[in-house]
């Protein structure tokens, strides 16, 4: 379990937020992020532990895909990895930063670094983020009963520019 004391406290009335890279020095405060959601989620089962969660980070998803921070201040509020095949892997927002806007600013730099499109899986319990990302306009690809390490089942999401839904709805007419 993570000690709350780890993570840094964030104001929201502090500094404007600034979208970066995601660099080695963010990796920490990322994981802390990560394992908060984690420890305090209790449909999930109690996977990995905080050095276990850093790990993967910094071995795998920081160096497998592209990362953007929310900053605020010298403080990480948040991050957002997409890999090579428009998959968002990972977005997470401090607890301290829910509601302020921060997950927002982290999917739209997404739908930046990937105007094609994106798809994202999420568990299907979260409903707070299943109305989320239907409000950034992600629409339901297929649902599994758990076939990932959580044993969750969970839901895959698609988001297209306006542009492309327009098109698809066209070819489906024709």
């Amino acid at each position: 379990m993570i000690r709350r004391r780890l993570l840094r406290p964030l104001a929201r009335n502090r500094g404007a937020l600034r979208i970066r890279p995601g660099r080695r020095r963010h990796v920490r405060p990322c994981a802390e992020i990560v394992q908060s959601w984690l420890d305090t989620t209790p449909w999930l089962p109690d996977l990995h532990t905080l050095p276990e969660t850093e790990r993967w980070l910094r071995r795998v998803l920081f160096p497998r895909t592209k990362v953007r921070v929310a900053m605020q201040d010298r403080t990480v509020a948040g991050f957002v990895a997409i890999d090579a095949n428009d998959v968002v892997q990972a977005l997470y927002v401090a607890s301290e930063m829910r509601g302020a806007r921060v997950g927002s600013a982290l999917l739209n730099a997404a739908k930046r670094l990937r105007p094609q499109g994106l798809r994202l899986w999420t568990f299907q319990p979260n409903l707070p983020a299943r109305r989320f990302y239907a409000r950034h306009g992600f629409a339901e690809i297929r649902r599994t009963d758990g076939d990932n390490d959580e044993g969750v089942p969970d839901i895959l999401l698609g988001w297209a520019p306006a542009a492309a839904r327009a098109r698809d709805a066209e070819e489906i007419a024709a």
